[in-house]
């Protein structure tokens, strides 16, 4: 029991870091978006001219480029790093850019405006989505344990089946159909959980409405001392 709590902690702690992780990756994303579109309201759009390609290579890692350009503004030239670089890229070719008219030294590429935040706010998605639905999920959970808990009656019981699908796969962790039974009742569950991690004979805790049986929840990781 003691290693399955060990195990719900870690990876409650997981989900939490990965939460964590694609909040701030989407907080990045937001403030990179707001900057794509204060060039694409305020900024000027026009073209520039790829003057230098530098390319960097060391101890065999992939190949870096830093892409420099050279365009026009109110009669005055203005050169620069891009700081966007893409397979195909020569020197002499013109790309097209956003420049602010105030500070025509600060562009950027307009082929990757919109590109470039919504790649990060798409993958911020996919680390905070899952995470932070499965955690409200088990916070849901575990309030209505504690409700019953209060008014509640407890009921030990057993497993008598466990049906783990491959339908369904977060975090490592498959979506598991837990059939209980006190000897006189069964009770029904589904959960996320790693695969393993239940097995026919595990004994189990349910909380139960004292008026309503028929409302209970099944505590999987609960202390029947």
């Amino acid at each position: 029991m003691k290693t399955r709590e060990i195990k719900k902690s870690k990876i409650g702690i997981v989900l939490w870091f990965f939460a964590l992780i694609g909040l701030i990756i989407l907080v990045l994303g937001g403030v990179v978006l707001k900057k794509a579109f204060r060039y694409r309201d305020e900024g000027r759009k026009t073209e520039a001219e790829i003057v230098r390609i530098e390319r960097d290579r060391r101890d065999g890692s992939k190949t870096s480029h830093r892409v420099y350009v050279e365009f026009t503004a109110d009669g005055k030239t203005y050169k620069g790093e891009l700081h966007t670089y893409w397979a195909g890229m020569r020197e002499g070719e013109a790309v097209e850019i956003y420049y602010m008219p105030d500070r025509p030294e600060d562009f950027t590429d307009a082929k990757t405006l919109i590109l470039s935040p919504a790649l990060l706010l798409t993958l911020g998605a996919v680390f905070f989505l899952p995470s932070s639905a499965i955690g409200a999920v088990k916070l849901a959970r575990r309030v209505r344990i504690g409700r019953l808990k209060e008014c509640g009656q407890a009921i030990d019981a057993e497993i008598i089946g466990c049906t783990f699908s491959d339908k369904l796969l977060v975090c490592g962790k498959k979506l598991v159909t837990l059939v209980c039974s006190d000897g006189r009742r069964t009770y029904r569950t589904r959960l996320l959980a790693a695969p393993g991690e239940f097995a026919v004979g595990d004994k189990v805790r349910v909380y139960a409405d004292s008026v309503s049986p028929e409302k209970y929840v099944v505590d999987v990781h609960g202390d029947r001392s």
